[in-house]
């Protein structure tokens, strides 16, 4: 993986806090949304996990890796 110059890693920094911040965002709703549904509380964790997965194809930390990897 390259490594950002001085000049460029601080907006990379930027974008990938942007990125992190709005996905995070995006997963909380899920999963404040499915804990509520569901009785058990871990049973509503997984099930936000996999609508997350099955929306994007992937995981929330594996987007924000991804976005990170392309800012730099």
């Amino acid at each position: 993986m390259k490594k950002s110059t001085s000049k460029n890693s601080g907006n990379t920094v930027k974008f990938a806090a942007k990125v992190l911040k709005a996905q995070k965002n995006e997963y909380q709703k899920i999963f404040r949304a499915e804990v509520r549904k569901a009785k058990n509380p871990v049973a509503g964790a997984r099930k936000a996990g996999q609508i997350y997965r099955s929306r994007y194809g992937t995981t929330a930390t594996a987007r924000w890796k991804n976005a990170l990897k392309r800012a730099k």
